[in-house]
């Protein structure tokens, strides 16, 4: 079962969820476990100096997203030296430059619609993806100045694809990678 915390509310399957005290962590499944671990072992493998990935738990700026304005992304590569708002405990990242979750049947719809805005309101913020656990595919958001609306999204769906990072340096990672077992 995983849980989502948005403005002020814990839920599950969509659903408002006030849990018993023995489910009150969050878990995930197999797939899900796997293909973060492989997403964040991918990219740290192949990220330029001066970058670095990180897996869940550091919370990132989200403006708009629920009440405290924050988020837990499953991968966030930062590059350069870490910005952090120090009034919040624990602090909160303020200089993601690439943010990934990986899809969960419960949160699917945050994570296509309301992260997305959220965390494109995050200046240094140039990629997201989102990353399905049950199949080969990726959706890549990034900024572009040509596009409306400032995002290119662009779905990568086979295993011999590579998935481009734009972030300073660059990096390609296959999207194979990300679903060894």
């Amino acid at each position: 079962m995983r849980l989502e915390y948005f403005g002020g509310i814990v839920y599950c399957n969509g659903q408002p969820y006030v849990p018993d005290l023995a489910e009150a962590m969050a878990g995930e499944t197999e797939e899900h476990s796997r293909v973060k671990d492989n997403v964040f072992l991918a990219l740290q493998e192949r990220l330029p100096d001066g970058c670095r990935a990180y897996t869940a738990g550091m919370r990132v700026l989200a403006p708009g997203y629920g009440k405290r304005d924050y988020a837990c992304p499953d991968v966030i590569v930062t590059c350069g030296a870490l910005r952090f708002d120090e009034s919040k405990s624990p602090p909160v990242l303020l200089n993601p430059v690439l943010l990934v979750e990986i899809l969960s049947r419960s949160t699917k719809s945050h994570d296509y619609i309301t992260k997305e805005k959220a965390y494109f309101q995050v200046e240094s913020l140039l990629e997201y993806w989102i990353v399905d656990p049950e199949r080969p595919h990726v959706r890549r958001h990034h900024r572009s100045s040509t596009e409306q609306g400032g995002v290119v999204r662009i779905d990568f769906e086979n295993e011999t694809n590579t998935v481009p990072g734009e972030i300073p340096g660059g990096f390609n990672v296959p999207l194979a990678a990300f679903y060894l077992k």
